[in-house]
């Protein structure tokens, strides 16, 4: 069995509704999100949506990869102090309040299968990159000030951006605008991206804040992974199985990164390693 994961301190907890389980901070960015500007983890991007979409606006995940790089301006701290601060400000440009918490907003049309996504419309996975940038910033600048800001971003992830799919699922919703199915799309990539985030956060500041949030995403993963399987690739999102993941290598290392925080969901890890590594290989 291959394993794409390494490095972690991580103590195994199986089981729906299990206690969050812990590892060291940055332990999960790397195979999933946002370690400085290179990441073979992420998908390229050179395929359906990215082409199609022609010049596309604001990127969080750009921003905060961007946030990941601020170590490179070590040995000039003026500069690097300027650049947090325009970093910030690009920010907040692209944040509403909402009843106190923040929202990323993005200002461009999108599209979804067949649904135009008008703008404004909003995001967990934008959220959780922006709490993840932040979290960057923060590790160089660790006041009270920018731990209130990445957890009105991380509050509201579970407060407006997620949404039960009627089969007592929480799902952190990618794609939340009028115009879609029930107001929301909910996508494999950016549920578990929203979970790796508040779990970021609480293996930083060892807070209980999101520990539900955290329990119900992998509860939810536990189940919907297996549903993301397909005649010869992992899909994309939630009622969609039409729609193939444009990252099915980055599908891969979701399994693995969950199967590292609830045990139970280590037997579907390894099929979908067999699948990608074995059965698909080649095809």
């Amino acid at each position: 069995m291959r394993i794409l994961l390494s490095g972690f301190t991580v103590v195994l907890l199986g089981g729906c509704g299990a206690p969050v389980p812990t590892t060291a901070p940055k332990s999960l960015l790397q195979p999933v999100s946002l370690e400085a500007h290179s990441n073979s983890a992420w998908a390229d991007g050179n395929d359906l949506y990215e082409k199609a979409q022609g010049g596309r606006g604001w990127s969080p995940y750009t921003w905060a990869s961007n946030a990941a790089a601020l170590p490179s301006l070590k040995d000039d701290p003026a500069r690097r102090a300027r650049t947090v601060e325009e970093l910030l400000k690009e920010l907040r440009s692209h944040t509403e309040d909402s009843g106190g918490m923040l929202r990323i907003r993005y200002d461009y049309n999108y599209f979804f299968d067949q649904y135009t996504i008008e703008t404004p419309w909003y995001s967990a996975f934008g959220n959780a990159a922006a709490a993840i940038g932040l979290m960057h910033i923060y590790s160089l600048t660790p006041t009270p000030a920018m731990k209130d800001l990445i957890e009105r971003y991380l509050d509201a992830i579970g407060n407006g951006l997620s949404f039960n799919d009627g089969n007592g699922n929480i799902w952190f919703s990618e794609y939340i605008a009028k115009g879609l199915p029930n107001g929301h799309v909910d996508v494999m990539n950016g549920h578990f991206f929203s979970v790796i985030a508040m779990y970021e956060w609480r293996s930083r500041t060892s807070t209980k804040r999101y520990d539900k949030n955290i329990t119900d995403g992998l509860d939810t993963m536990e189940k919907a992974l297996p549903e993301m399987i397909q005649d010869g690739y992992f899909s994309y999102a939630r009622g969609f199985p039409n729609i193939k993941d444009y990252g099915q290598q980055r599908a891969v290392n979701f399994a693995v990164a969950a199967c590292k925080l609830r045990t139970t969901v280590c037997p579907i890890t390894v099929q979908y390693q067999d699948l990608f590594y074995r059965q698909w290989a080649g095809k």
